[in-house]
């Protein structure tokens, strides 16, 4: 097989109401190496399904996320009431390695939500921006360049509810005012 998901199978599902589809990360290297050869081909097929209310997604890079047409208000399913995208590949998941509490609060807001994660990343794209913008739970994971949460914008953050930041040692401050001042806000 040289796709998971046979070509033209998912758009013929026009009533289809909630999508997950993600890759294990520790699925064997070709399950995953498939599947970043074929995201872009499957996300063409998704435009084709307008009933969706729920999307799962792992998508390997920020552009397979900016293939999904964010616009001013949401993505490209006028009825997606819950989204949970996670960008980037992610060897192995730090929620294990949270206290019980916190993983727990962390699972429940990310299934019952608009959830962005964003793994392994440098700098902020606008793919990243842009659904963060309509996210409510944020997770970062292991970003390498960021010093602030303030670098995404603030105002790109206002529908956050939780955000949870894991491995960002380049990390000083969450968030921060003065650069609000900076911009003039």
């Amino acid at each position: 097989m040289d796709s998971i998901i046979p070509t033209k199978v998912l758009s013929k599902l026009s009533e289809l109401n909630e999508l997950s589809i993600d890759v294990n990360p520790n699925a064997d290297q070709w399950d995953v190496d498939v599947w970043d050869a074929n995201v872009k081909e499957i996300l063409d097929e998704l435009s084709s399904l307008p009933k969706l209310t729920i999307l799962r997604l792992y998508l390997p890079s920020v552009d397979s996320l900016q293939q999904l047409r964010w616009n001013n208000k949401q993505v490209m399913y006028p009825n997606l009431s819950q989204f949970g995208f996670t960008v980037g590949h992610h060897p192995w998941q730090i929620i294990f390695c949270l206290p019980c509490e916190v993983g727990e609060l962390f699972k429940k807001w990310e299934k019952s939500k608009k959830c962005l994660k964003y793994i392994n990343g440098e700098a902020k794209p606008s793919g990243i921006t842009k659904a963060l913008q309509h996210a409510s739970v944020f997770f970062l994971d292991r970003h390498y360049t960021s010093k602030t949460l303030s670098e995404f914008r603030n105002e790109n953050m206002v529908q956050l509810k939780f955000c949870l930041l894991a491995e960002c040692n380049e990390f000083q401050t969450i968030i921060d005012r003065d650069s609000e001042y900076r911009r003039g806000g």
